[in-house]
């Protein structure tokens, strides 16, 4: 699986997302995801990010997603009515999108109305953030 997420083999990916639906919350789940992830189908992160929601006890890693999972969990968030449960449990992915490349996005985030999404995104830029960045 691991080579197939490296090697950005979309062939795979039949059989990957097989694993993952099949054998959810196993770690042959968690290493068909993020050889998922790797390969990048955005069609596959809107899926996990429902799977999230549908189920917050189950614990789907996106990280390999990297920063293609803030505007997408953040729309979820903002959409509708969510369990205090579901909201957890997307706020939870929504950590998973750090990376340096993606400071931007959690600084449109510091003024969301949910204090807890203000605090993830404070956290996430303060853990990117370089001594030789500006602003």
């Amino acid at each position: 699986m691991k080579a197939a997420g490296d090697g950005k083999n979309r062939d795979a990916l039949p059989v990957l997302r097989k694993i993952a639906k099949e054998r959810a919350n196993t770690m042959y789940s968690d290493q068909a995801i993020s050889a998922i992830g790797k390969i990048g189908d955005p069609e596959d992160l809107r899926a996990f990010i429902q799977q999230v929601k549908q189920n917050p006890k189950s614990r789907i890693n996106l990280q390999s997603f990297g920063p293609a999972v803030i505007d997408p969990v953040v729309n979820e968030l903002d959409a509708g009515t969510l369990s205090d449960e579901q909201r957890g449990a997307l706020r939870a992915v929504l950590s998973e999108g750090r990376s340096h490349t993606a400071i931007p996005q959690y600084r449109r985030l510091l003024t969301h109305k949910d204090p807890e999404v203000i605090r993830i995104a404070a956290q996430a830029i303060g853990a990117e953030l370089k001594n030789t960045d500006k602003e």
